[in-house]
């Protein structure tokens, strides 16, 4: 599975964790309730001096029906920059243990 974590190799460096929700997870919850369990989940990442990148919807359709949408992740990205290598690593060994999934 993937960690939904990720190093940038550009000046400076950059760390990236995305955060999601499901839908089918909480079914009765409009858009806006779900990207808002992600932004409390996303509390111990923010205490650590990442901040919010961006959204995304993540369909995921039915393999036997392309007309038909499976489950629907509400992500949100963070990201962090790190001056060193060594504050890199540091960062990414945080982040693969942060709790990904609301």
């Amino acid at each position: 599975m993937d960690s939904g974590v990720r190093l940038l190799a550009r000046e400076p460096l950059e760390v990236h964790v995305v955060l999601r929700a499901q839908k089918a997870d909480f079914p009765n919850e409009d858009d806006a309730l779900l990207f808002g369990r992600v932004r409390t989940l996303a509390a111990a990442v923010v205490s650590r001096g990442f901040v919010e990148k961006g959204t995304a919807l993540s369909r995921v359709q039915d393999p036997g029906d392309p007309n038909h949408i499976l489950d629907v992740f509400y992500e949100i990205t963070f990201s962090k920059a790190a001056t060193a290598l060594e504050d890199a690593l540091e960062t990414l060994r945080f982040a693969v243990g942060v709790e990904k999934r609301a």
